[in-house]
């Protein structure tokens, strides 16, 4: 009878482990806004956010405003940009992101669009699944926010100095 009693004990708890199991859950992600900065600026801003992260860019095309990358992970962030529901059950890697990144001209400066993908990969039973999980919004808005304070500051940068005023009717103190 204990034998009995410790098996379905155990089935029980297996169970509610398994019933705890959720999927990823759908956020409202703002992915687009508008820079109130130039073409030139943006583009040079957005490359310098995925620098200054050290996200390895894949594919730049300058013409179409498009950049792109591989999958790779977020370290210790992946989990606060992305939810991937839960395996009680299952091991589970980081959470890994791809970026697709579109720069474009619009009325009254830049619009910048940012298109995520994330996923993990668990494992349960030795055998590993590969899961699609949803944005959180937060790298997508870390993104836009950097990109702008970097664009501004490009812009002040590329801003002429003011010339210096010489009197050309001074012929050197006679």
């Amino acid at each position: 009878m204990g034998n009995i009693l410790r098996v379905a004990v155990l089935a029980a708890s297996v169970l509610a482990a398994i019933g705890s199991a959720s999927a990823p859950k759908q956020h409202d992600v703002q992915r687009a806004s508008t820079l109130h900065a130039g073409y030139d600026d943006t583009w040079s801003a957005v490359i310098d956010v995925f620098a200054d992260h050290n996200w390895a860019i894949d594919k730049l095309d300058e013409s179409s405003g498009i950049i792109t990358t591989d999958w790779m992970s977020l370290g210790s962030h992946g989990s606060e940009y992305a939810d991937c529901g839960s395996a009680p059950l299952a091991s589970t890697e980081t959470p890994q992101v791809r970026f697709n990144v579109r720069v474009k001209e619009d009325d009254g400066g830049t619009s910048i669009t940012v298109n995520t993908s994330f996923r993990v990969t668990r494992t349960f039973d030795n055998s590993s699944r590969v899961i699609e999980c949803t944005s959180k919004g937060e790298v997508e808005a870390t993104i836009r926010s950097e990109t702008e304070q970097a664009a501004r500051a490009n812009g002040r940068r590329k801003r002429p100095e003011p010339a210096i005023a010489v009197d050309a009717g001074v012929d050197g103190g006679e």
